[in-house]
């Protein structure tokens, strides 16, 4: 009972963050000039996924002095840390290469990316989340690789309102299988409240996810399955996130959504 108390706690306390912080980035976002066009060609904040990075800083300094969980504390702060990557990408990337082989391209040619600055950052910050678990190397090579792809996964999904958002809570909802620690719960729990409460901005497409919060969303995803998660299922989504990023380079996963009567009803929910 102490337990549900708890979850609802913390979700109340995400839920309440995502509120007051969304006003504060419609806002500032809009005196600062940080827009941009979105698909219909509506001027609106771009990376309003800016927010969960408090919510993650502070939730990981929780972790690391009140309830002495080092390990997880160390992965919600990395996440963190992509999220910022993320930012630089959103502010300054605008205009840069998109997809692997641009990117690619770009390194032949001599040419700094922030795409490349943030996949650098990403596997950096993945080894540092997956090296304070006492396992295998192996296993940790498949943690490092589950997180990297988990975090570019959802990005790649950030095209549509809420797209982004609902992948990233699929992937929250599969970390739930497993089992995490108290301390991973309460985590999880704050930031699907937080998730929920910014989710009617995304979905009527009166504010962009960003770069920023879909790499911090999908990060920590990727840390919550490496904690809650067995080797062997974990390596079925390592399959499948490798499967759907080569399928991505290839061809267009929005145009796959919307010849799929059922995806596109999924991805079309609450939009409108």
């Amino acid at each position: 009972m102490m337990m549900i108390r708890e979850v609802i706690v913390a979700t109340g306390v995400g839920w309440l963050w995502g509120i007051v912080a969304m006003v504060g980035v419609r806002f500032l976002f809009r005196v600062c000039g940080w827009t941009a066009l979105n698909y219909r060609g509506n001027k609106i904040p771009l990376g309003y996924g800016l927010l969960f990075v408090p919510l993650f800083l502070s939730m990981g300094v929780w972790l690391a002095t009140a309830q002495q969980t080092v390990g997880l504390a160390v992965g919600v702060l990395a996440g963190a840390g992509m999220g910022l990557a993320g930012w630089v990408d959103d502010r300054f990337g605008a205009n840069g290469p998109k997809g692997l082989r641009d990117h690619v391209c770009a390194i032949r040619n001599g040419v700094v990316t922030t795409g490349m600055v943030k996949a650098l950052a990403a596997c950096c910050l993945a080894l540092l989340a997956a090296r304070v678990r006492s396992v295998s190397w192996p296993e940790m090579a498949v943690d490092v690789l589950l997180i990297m792809l988990a975090t570019n996964l959802i990005n790649l999904l950030d095209l549509r309102p809420g797209r982004a958002l609902k992948g990233s809570g699929l992937l929250f909802m599969i970390a739930a299988v497993g089992t995490l620690p108290l301390e991973g719960v309460l985590v999880w729990a704050c930031v699907m409240g937080c998730m929920a409460a910014v989710a009617r901005d995304d979905l009527r497409g009166w504010a962009m996810l960003g770069d920023t919060g879909a790499n911090a969303l999908g990060f920590l995803g990727g840390v919550f399955c490496m904690y809650s998660l067995g080797l062997l299922i974990k390596v079925g989504l390592l399959v499948l996130f490798g499967a759907l990023h080569l399928y991505a380079e290839r061809f267009s996963i929005t145009a796959y959504i919307e010849r799929n009567r059922l995806l596109r009803r999924l991805d079309e929910w609450g939009r409108n």
